[in-house]
């Protein structure tokens, strides 16, 4: 478990962390959708994908790394755009991808 700060309603809560393959998790950056979802970036082997943190479970969450395009797994930005966007920084290039999908 890990924990989660709102400045809005000046309150936190526990939210769920998996155990993660293929290196460890070295968090470069973080953001979370409009509908509350969790896409972290992995310094080693792309991103991971937690939907509803606060309810997940280690069957919902979802990694993605070079399997699925992304020019390189070391993941150092991802920035969300309203129309169902998300561009992804690697050192070896930037890739752009469905949110709803992830790739």
């Amino acid at each position: 478990m890990a924990g989660i700060y709102d400045p809005l309603a000046k309150s936190s809560a526990e939210f769920f962390l998996p155990p993660l393959t293929g290196g460890t998790l070295v968090p470069t950056d973080m953001a979370v959708t409009n509908n509350g979802d969790l896409w972290l970036a992995k310094y080693e082997d792309g991103r991971v994908f937690i939907p509803d943190p606060i309810n997940a479970s280690e069957d919902s969450v979802r990694e993605y790394s070079t399997e699925i395009g992304l020019p390189g797994g070391g993941v150092t930005s991802i920035f969300l755009e309203e129309d169902d966007v998300m561009w992804v920084g690697t050192y070896e290039g930037l890739a752009r991808c469905q949110i709803e999908t992830g790739y």
